[in-house]
């Protein structure tokens, strides 16, 4: 099974400083996404549904990096992608 999954994500969180929060003392963050697994299998099509403001975008951004992971991990093609940058990154976004 291991050599037919594309995308693999264990454990992936991102949270975010929350607005009118910058200063120390009121310092508030936002889980947008909060440990987060799951596996995509070749040919395989996956829909993803929630409520508005559950995480759905901010996961897809995470797995393209437009987002940064906060913790976890995300594998594509048997790749870790988190410390992929310029030319590599630009390929696997493709």
């Amino acid at each position: 099974m291991a050599d037919k999954v594309l995308l693999k994500a264990v454990g992936l969180s991102n949270v975010f400083l929350a607005k009118n929060s910058i200063t120390l003392k009121n310092r508030r963050y936002l889980h947008a996404v909060d440990d987060v697994s799951f596996f995509i299998r070749r040919g395989e099509t996956v829909g993803l549904v929630g409520e508005s403001g559950c995480g759905k975008s901010t996961l897809g951004r995470m797995l393209l990096r437009l987002h940064t992971v906060t913790s976890g991990t995300i594998m594509f093609n048997g790749r870790q992608i988190e410390n992929l940058y310029g030319h590599e990154l630009r390929e696997m976004r493709k």
